[in-house]
């Protein structure tokens, strides 16, 4: 299966950790109290949100703790959160998010085959490099050999040429 290549990037959230189980798993208990609605929708307004303020991140328009700071006021806009408040109030989102971190059931055995058939194995990320160095290792991924580059270190993200 490797032998036609010298190199296997994997991209992380969503291809080898269950991203979208967890932020939907967080959300459930994040979620109650703070008066936004049903699970369900408040999944369906995270993930945009996520999906427009992290972009900006990524596009090195916001800074990570503006982006953070401004979904959690976009979701909780009823709230006239400041920034301390804004910052606590994600912190309480993202421990609820780290603890629900999981890979998928073949992550770590295609991860150790691709390293044992002596092809280089990188992991190439969209996400913030120390949160995603964290990730691989809550999820058992993090191996000798396994290299990770991720956007918030390089002059752009994915899919950027």
């Amino acid at each position: 299966m490797w032998l036609d290549c010298e190199v296997v990037l994997f991209d992380l959230d969503d291809t080898l950790v269950d991203h979208r189980g967890a932020v939907r798993d967080a959300l459930v208990s994040w979620v109650v109290g703070w008066g936004v609605g049903e699970v369900v929708e408040v999944e369906r307004r995270w993930r945009e949100l996520e999906h427009h303020y992290y972009g900006l991140f990524q596009a090195r328009v916001l800074r990570m703790v503006e982006q953070r700071r401004a979904r959690v006021r976009a979701l909780l806009a009823h709230l006239g959160l400041d920034d301390a408040a804004a910052d606590s109030v994600f912190g309480e989102y993202l421990a609820a998010y780290q603890r629900c971190w999981r890979a998928f059931p073949d992550a770590v055995g295609v991860v150790e085959r691709a390293l044992a058939a002596g092809v280089v194995v990188g992991v190439l990320t969209n996400g913030e490099h120390e949160q995603q160095a964290a990730k691989l290792e809550a999820t058992g991924l993090a191996r000798e050999g396994l290299r990770l580059i991720a956007s918030s270190r390089l002059p752009a993200a994915k899919p950027d040429p």
